[in-house]
């Protein structure tokens, strides 16, 4: 099982990866986490709590096969760490500092997860990001020259203390929230415990986008990918599924 590590020196971020660690002021730290395989009719033998949505009812059963139709898995502990879902290995990341908590699959067919610190020199209402690449994609992509990077995951936390609505900072920040290259329209959402707005755009890459606001934060994420097929697509809808606000 890969366990988190520095990243190698001299890996190529490109594109709008690029931008973002520009913002974030450069240096960074590497994660790895990585996917599930099929499982077909087999059922590990693995603890697996659920969550009853109609009555709030929280029960561990044997195995993730016991868990009734309709119940919810509870993914993960809520201080964060690896835990198990079936065949799959999982990480819950916990950031009290910036009230967010969200889940990953681990393994295998992993995901890298860099998160690039603030520049002691950056004024910007920027605070944190966090940036998710398909492992394999991504160290793929070290051995070509001259090419876009692999499509991403990422949440960038930015300051709120304004107390600006979802809405107004796309508007005021149109230049990072891709608003020109919305395609359709933006809907009103809640995401967890937060107010949010979610739309598609399409760049460089297709993407679903999400911003919300809770307490004195403001969380932007995105979903970039290829085609609608790609599976990075459906890992962004189930980590959006997983993220909790406090």
């Amino acid at each position: 099982m890969h366990q988190m590590r520095h990243a190698p020196k001299g890996v190529k971020i490109v594109g709008f990866l690029a931008a973002l660690l520009l913002l974030a002021g450069g240096g960074y730290m590497l994660y790895t986490t990585q996917n599930s395989s099929d499982g077909g009719e087999l059922c590990a033998q693995v603890i697996t709590k659920a969550t009853n949505p109609e009555t709030g009812e929280v029960k561990e059963f044997p195995t993730p096969c016991d868990v009734p139709d309709g119940w919810t898995l509870t993914l993960g502990p809520k201080e964060g760490g690896m835990f198990s879902v079936g065949d799959e290995t999982w990480e819950r990341v916990r950031d009290d500092e910036n009230g967010i908590s969200f889940a990953a699959r681990v393994d295998p067919d992993g995901y890298i997860l860099i998160q690039p610190p603030k520049s002691e020199q950056d004024t910007s209402a920027f605070i944190k990001a966090y940036i998710l690449f398909n492992r394999a994609e991504y160290e793929d992509a070290q051995g070509r020259e001259n090419s876009e990077g692999p499509p991403f995951i990422s949440i960038l936390i930015f300051d709120n203390e304004s107390g600006q609505s979802p809405r107004e900072w796309a508007e005021s920040n149109s230049g990072l929230a891709n608003t020109a290259l919305i395609q359709g329209e933006i809907a009103d959402v809640a995401l967890g415990e937060a107010e949010a707005i979610h739309y598609s755009a399409d760049g460089l890459y297709m993407s679903e986008n999400y911003i919300a606001s809770h307490n004195d934060k403001l969380y932007f994420l995105i979903g970039s990918y290829a085609t609608a097929e790609q599976k990075i697509r459906e890992d962004f809808k189930t980590l959006i599924d997983t993220i909790t606000f406090f």
